[in-house]
């Protein structure tokens, strides 16, 4: 600075230089704070998104556990009641034997129906051990009216007494395409 001090320009440019030079640091300093600022907040995220992806999977995990764990219970309501139809029908059936005494056309009848329940059932088993893979339906020409018979006769065996089904169709009931056993289910199941 002594050495500067007789020579004014030259000591404003020096001046005017160093000015500068710690301009330039500060300015350098406050950007490479800012820029460590950042890149601990872009951690700092980085964690927090995987661990909010993290918790995601794991609600994702058990909301897949939950819907399994639905379809379970809901498979064991229904099997239960479509185990409980064929059932009921084979009580009334039963029923009906020991009432019949020496009437073999009844006892015939009324042993085809506890067969064709049992058969039913065995299906019905059958399905629920391939329930990866359900039944498709077996499409065929379908007499409804004899398919309608075919459940009054069974649920009018299990009925309680007093009660009495009838149907009423028109002479000529077209046939339909369709499954007879998964028909004749829909029908029990509104009974």
């Amino acid at each position: 600075m002594i050495t500067w001090s007789g020579m004014h320009h030259y000591a404003m440019e020096q001046y005017a230089e160093i000015f500068m030079f710690l301009a330039v640091g500060v300015v350098t300093g406050i950007l490479a704070d800012r820029e460590r600022k950042r890149r601990i907040e872009l951690q700092h995220t980085a964690q927090r998104l995987s661990a909010v992806y993290r918790e995601l999977q794991l609600s994702f995990e058990q909301v897949k556990r939950a819907d399994r764990l639905s379809a379970i219970g809901q498979l064991a309501a229904g099997l239960a009641h479509e185990i409980r139809n064929p059932l009921a029908s084979i009580d009334g059936a039963a029923e009906v034997l020991d009432i019949a005494g020496d009437q073999p056309e009844l006892r015939k009848e009324t042993v085809s129906i506890i067969r064709k329940e049992c058969a039913r059932l065995n299906r019905l088993l059958t399905s629920l051990l391939d329930f990866a893979r359900p039944r498709r339906p077996e499409w065929r020409d379908v007499d409804l009216s004899r398919v309608l018979d075919s459940v009054i006769d069974l649920v009018g065996h299990s009925a309680g007494k007093g009660i009495q089904f009838h149907k009423e169709n028109t002479p000529t009931v077209p046939t339909l395409l369709g499954d007879e056993e998964q028909l004749t289910q829909v029908i029990l199941n509104l009974t």
